[in-house]
């Protein structure tokens, strides 16, 4: 048959034995009260609706669950291959232009701020250099004392990591500013972590970090670029990407996760020496440090969530959806610009 020829018509004698089969299979055998009581089919109506109802309650917490968990997937950046190993590439999928002005450089910290650099400017031309856990000291690296052994690899891959990034720089004069950004506790809390150095292991303290974060930056300058750095958000002990879905799903919440707000007291508790580093480093290496807490908090508290968007993922990193949002309401690609120097 092809498709220019009409299906042939029924005969009656299809019909009639359509009729039959209806009939029997399906008229009959509901007319028979014995088989089929009101009851009964009440019953079975009750629960096919339930059937559906469970049906579409699964399949909606199902979506929900996804959402919530994509609101909460890892903030890599342009992409989880800017996740670098030993060595800086600026590989396609972690730049915004074959010409980059501004690179970010930094850890996770340095991840999770770039979204909010392309939201506020869709033609920011921009490389990515992220390692976790390295934030950009030349010649210090940090060592978790959980583990020595692996912690000693590890600040040593982070120190031959910058020194490329580095280079890279200092190869490329066309690319004008630096954006630096990490949470820098690894650098100056001596009870998980120590430093390795050029002379030998040292205790992480605040003094070696203000001065190995200067001396970075003054080698930058010395090179041509300029420098900014964007410090860590707010942050207490307890998870707030966690809190704000909990509190989402109307789920209760106890501890110091109450209310997902944080408390002055507990972003203090969480980055006293970290912000006595930026205080310092700005002083001294006269560079600008670009904050979130004048966006974020008041007088008593930090908040979590902005306009109802989830600003965290998890216990101090931005969402995707959070620094997109915080981005375009602080113009923060053009405030890198103007305070780089």
């Amino acid at each position: 048959m092809d498709g220019n020829h009409s299906p042939p018509e029924p005969t009656n004698q299809s019909v009639i034995s359509l009729q039959t089969l209806t009939w029997k299979y399906v008229e009959a055998p509901f007319r028979n009260k014995r088989r089929f009581s009101r009851p009964r089919i009440f019953a079975w109506s009750i629960a096919g609706s339930l059937a559906f109802v469970a049906i579409g309650s699964a399949r909606f917490l199902v979506d929900r669950d996804n959402h919530l968990s994509y609101e909460k997937r890892v903030n890599y950046g342009l992409s989880s291959a800017c996740e670098f190993g030993d060595s800086f590439t600026p590989i396609e999928a972690c730049r915004t232009s074959p010409s980059p002005k501004v690179l970010v450089w930094g850890d996770s910290f340095g991840m999770h701020i770039v979204a909010g650099l392309t939201a506020s400017d869709s033609t920011i031309a921009l490389v990515q250099a992220t390692k976790s856990l390295c934030a950009p000291f030349l010649h210090i690296g940090p060592v978790s004392l959980a583990d020595r052994q692996r912690g000693t690899r590890s600040a040593e891959e982070c120190m031959r990591f910058n020194n490329s990034v580095f280079t890279y720089l200092s190869n490329h004069p066309l690319l004008e500013t630096v954006v630096i950004s990490s949470p820098f506790r690894q650098y100056v809390d001596s009870t998980t972590f120590d430093l390795l150095a050029p002379d030998g292991m040292t205790h992480a303290s605040l003094t070696l970090a203000t001065r190995g974060l200067s001396e970075t930056i003054e080698r930058l300058r010395k090179v041509g670029k300029h420098v900014v750095i964007i410090a860590p958000p707010p942050a207490g002990n307890f998870n707030m990407g966690n809190c704000i879905e909990r509190q989402r799903l109307h789920m209760p919440i106890y501890g110091p996760a109450r209310g997902c707000v944080i408390t002055l007291d507990q972003y203090r508790g969480t980055y006293g020496p970290v912000l006595a580093l930026l205080d310092s480093v700005e002083h001294r290496a006269n560079v600008s440090v670009i904050r979130f807490d004048s966006l974020l908090c008041d007088s008593i508290a930090c908040r979590t969530t902005l306009d109802g968007v989830p600003i965290y993922r998890d216990v101090a990193h931005f969402s995707y959806a959070g620094i997109t949002y915080i981005g375009r309401k602080m113009d923060l690609a053009n405030r890198v610009r103007m305070l780089a120097k």
